[in-house]
């Protein structure tokens, strides 16, 4: 159902000042998103936005994220080893970001030859070395460009070697040419996991999946049992299984690249509903399970703030027979943070957050401030690391059909139809100057690292990190989700307006990075 967008009055004065704009104008994204082309209309989007699409990874990229945290299964790359390389370069940089780093990736490391005549006999000679010298439960085989434009025969190879070897054998085409919008990519590869999916022998009502979470250890020591955690940042999946945890059900599997082994993966089918996470990687999978298993699902994502948390408990509850549970558990968690969300609500009173990003994160961000009163407003952009993603929006469509669905409708600034996708018009002091807000009107969230060093400064606006990767609060999921992730994220919204009162003294990141 499409949402009907109820304008504001600060929305009605933007939209009166950009009337007739050259540049820029302002819709809701309900009525921009039918416009828009799907991902796989490559041609009109070149046509209608200069570029295909912002292509930051390759399909080999989004294959491998998936497998590093799984053991006893090995990924052979057939490929040169240029692909390897990449992908082990593009990992290895992410240490710092996940503590951990990136899998070992045997490959078939053609050279000209294969790549003019054919790689076949040195995959097959390749599974075999694999399967010898790693004995894994699960050899999955992944593609360079090079091997599928040559037509390599991957499935022939693989069903030559597969009595041959110990290790059950899977290929998945990982070719980087064969799908670009990122979105879409990830559509596509998260089906490995449940192409992997044995049909339930028994299913356990009592039982849920997280889908969906990357790099994020679930740390059942969190939830009571005996012993530390290992560190004090608890992920976002944590605090999922809290909220499950919460109404009397238990965790029975946390998928996409968060450990386990191959049983682990293909018994998921077992659990009772599964839940999701990021809904870019995990709302394909519990579409899929549904069609082929029969597994419910809640359809609901990266639950921030208290309404939308709450419809994720209560979703669950339903599926479940937990009505009464969780109307116990929210009571409790609405009380445990009530004063922080209020004061939190006061401190932001009559504030703007304007927002970029593809998709999943950037809408649970802004419908979290839009619940704490506060004007917001989504560009289709990434100004801090240079590019402008209006086909971004369509490309994560499995988040925005969701959002949308959800009834979050986020007005949107773009620049207008037939100019150049230039990143520049996004800059956030630009976007401040015409729609005349100063700092202390903003909030400003950035995404990995800010393009403002010594233009907007956290001792004079609101300055958030709003990375996944770098937001750190002991105590609290980074991500923020949950109910935790709601106080958390609280908390640093309000650390960040009280540093901004100073209007003197530039903060170090200031001081060392401009001018």
């Amino acid at each position: 159902m499409t949402p009907q967008h109820i304008w504001t009055e600060a929305e009605k004065e933007w939209k009166a000042m950009l009337d007739g704009d050259p540049t820029y104008e302002i819709l809701p994204m309900s009525e921009l998103y039918q416009t828009l082309p799907e991902p796989e209309a490559y041609d009109e989007i070149q046509n209608r936005f200069g570029h295909p699409d912002l292509a930051a990874w390759c399909k080999l990229f989004m294959a491998h994220e998936m497998c590093e945290m799984v053991r006893d299964t090995v990924v052979l790359l057939h490929g040169t080893m240029n692909c390897n390389t990449c992908v082990r370069n593009f990992h290895s940089h992410l240490f710092g970001n996940w503590g951990h780093g990136f899998a070992h990736t045997p490959t078939t490391a053609i050279d000209k030859r294969q790549v003019v005549f054919g790689g076949e006999e040195e995959l097959y000679n390749a599974i075999k070395a694999v399967d010898r010298d790693y004995r894994p439960k699960l050899i999955m085989v992944f593609t360079g460009c090079a091997p599928s434009l040559v037509q390599d025969d991957f499935n022939r190879v693989v069903a030559r070697a597969q009595p041959e070897v110990g290790a059950k054998l899977y290929f998945y085409p990982t070719a980087g040419y064969e799908v670009r919008n990122l979105g879409q990519m990830i559509e596509e590869v998260t089906q490995m996991w449940v192409d992997l999916m044995d049909p339930p022998a028994k299913v356990d009502r009592e039982t849920v999946n997280i889908l969906g979470s990357n790099r994020e250890v679930y740390w059942p020591h969190a939830r009571g049992a005996e012993g530390p955690r290992p560190n004090p940042y608890p992920s976002d999946v944590e605090e999922l299984g809290r909220l499950i945890e919460g109404i009397g059900l238990r965790v029975h599997r946390v998928l996409l690249a968060s450990g386990g082994d191959y049983d682990y993966i293909r018994t998921a089918p077992e659990a009772g509903v599964n839940t999701i996470s990021c809904g870019t990687w995990g709302f394909p999978q519990a579409f899929l399970m549904k069609k082929r298993f029969g597994t419910p699902y809640v359809y609901h994502e990266l639950p921030l703030g208290l309404d939308s948390t709450d419809r994720f408990v209560r979703e669950l509850a339903k599926i479940t027979g937990r009505e009464r549970e969780s109307e116990e558990f929210i009571k409790g968690e609405h009380e445990a943070i009530r004063d922080i969300w209020e004061r939190c609500k006061e401190m932001v009173a009559g504030k703007t957050v304007i927002l970029g990003g593809a998709g999943n994160r950037t809408a649970s961000y802004l419908r979290f401030f839009k619940e704490l009163g506060v004007e917001i407003i989504y560009i289709p952009a990434y100004p801090d690391m240079g590019g402008c993603i209006d086909e971004a929006i369509k490309g994560k469509r499995v988040d925005w059909d969701y959002f949308l669905a959800d009834g979050f409708d986020p007005l949107v600034l773009r620049l207008r139809e037939g100019l150049i996708r230039d990143y520049r018009f996004y800059y956030l002091p630009k976007l401040m100057e015409r729609l005349k807000l100063t700092e202390d009107d903003m909030i400003y969230l950035y995404c990995d690292f800010s393009a403002y060093a010594g233009k907007l400064e956290p001792a004079r606006i609101t300055y958030l990190n709003s990375s996944t990767h770098l937001r750190k609060r002991p105590g609290y999921p980074s991500r923020a989700v949950g109910y935790k992730g709601t106080e958390g994220f609280c908390l640093d919204v309000m650390e960040a307006v009280n540093v901004a009162k100073r209007k003197t003294s530039p903060t170090l990141y200031t001081r060392i990075y401009a001018k």
